[in-house]
């Protein structure tokens, strides 16, 4: 009876045990299945830490000329990689807290000096509702309530600014990339290489768009930064504002940053001119913000990125519009970036194509 479950020569297509020959069958897709699912896994982990990463990856392409000329003469990656990060890192860090510390203060003192003056020029300016005004400003105590306030703001500063922490966290992430993809940044290229199907050739073209299209992408907001703080510095030697250069150089720093801009200053001065009844100035501050300072990025950046790129200016406008959209900060580098992969792809098609 035990022979009928014993595996024999004659079983081989009816045998009930796994053999050689399933295993092979199933291996491929399996492989496939746990392929995908690490990849989706691994993915979901990193999410959190795109924006570092894409940071550090762009700033270390926009080292690599630097880093071998400094490695020709010290010949030590490590010392190499500790330089240029810790150069980084100081010139991220310092204008930052520096133009934080200038806004954080002018916003307090200002605020809280020109208030009670704006809302007697409301009086002055409106006497048909001086009543009205009178009567909101002892219901609701602004003046007081919003001194009260700032006063707070102050006494607050250490906290508001623990609650960059992860700023400071995601900063720390993108020096920390930075600093081991310029020591081991050609380690790094040849592992991924041969994952990649594609030839030798066809790598170094993708490449070689990415790295043409990150360079590109920081060239593009460095200078749109700096136009825009350059016109927005016109505007305040226009107005007969003291520190005209000072806060032009504010306003180039903040078009630096996603989601903030020139306008964190040209916005309240306007409201504050509204609040004075100067409607010149704060018509002149509107239009000069939002036309010439405010277009100036929608315009110029596309146009800068697609010349150097030789793309056409409503693709890179989409793609970097789109990418904002979806990567956050990251998103400035990472929209154009896909749309070079895009181009690229397409390009290798074509190329098998011909051949076939």
């Amino acid at each position: 009876m035990a022979s009928r479950f014993l595996p024999h020569s004659g079983m081989s297509e009816t045998s009930p045990y796994i053999t050689s020959r399933d295993i092979r069958t199933i291996h491929s897709p399996f492989l496939f299945i746990a392929t995908v699912l690490v990849l989706y896994l691994s993915g979901r982990i990193l999410q959190p830490f795109v924006s570092p990463l894409t940071w550090s990856i762009a700033f270390a392409i926009l080292l690599t000329p630097l880093a071998d000329r400094i490695n020709a003469r010290i010949r030590e990656r490590a010392i190499t990689a500790t330089i240029l990060t810790l150069c980084v890192g100081l010139g991220i860090t310092l204008p930052g807290l520096w133009s934080a510390h200038v806004l954080f203060d002018a916003a307090i003192s200002g605020v809280s000096a020109i208030l009670p003056m704006s809302i007697s020029q409301l009086k002055r300016h409106y006497p048909e509702a001086s009543a009205a005004i009178e009567s909101i400003e002892s219901t609701f105590q602004i003046s007081a309530s919003l001194g009260a306030l700032l006063q707070t703001l102050g006494q607050q500063t250490q906290t508001i600014r623990a609650m960059s922490l992860w700023g400071a966290v995601s900063l720390l992430l993108t020096l920390f990339t930075l600093f081991y993809l310029i020591r081991d940044g050609e380690r790094f290229l040849s592992r991924i290489g041969p994952f990649l199907p594609l030839s030798s050739d066809e790598r170094e073209l993708l490449y070689n768009r990415i790295s043409d299209t990150i360079h590109a992408t920081l060239f593009g907001s460095v200078v749109v930064s700096a136009m825009q703080g350059f016109l927005g510095g016109v505007l305040m030697w226009w107005l007969n504002l003291p520190g005209a250069a000072l806060w032009g150089l504010i306003m180039g720093l903040l078009a630096l940053v996603p989601y903030l801009g020139a306008f964190v200053v040209w916005m309240p001065l306007a409201a504050l001119f509204v609040i004075q009844g100067h409607w010149h100035d704060a018509a002149l501050t509107t239009l000069w913000g939002m036309i010439v300072i405010g277009l100036s990025d929608n315009i110029l950046y596309p146009i800068l990125v697609g010349k150097r790129l030789r793309y056409h200016s409503l693709l890179v406008f989409f793609f970097l519009v789109g990418g904002v959209w979806y990567f956050g900060a990251a998103g400035i580098i990472l929209g154009p970036v896909i749309l070079a992969i895009v181009d690229t792809t397409i390009d290798l098609w074509r190329g098998n194509a011909r051949s076939a």
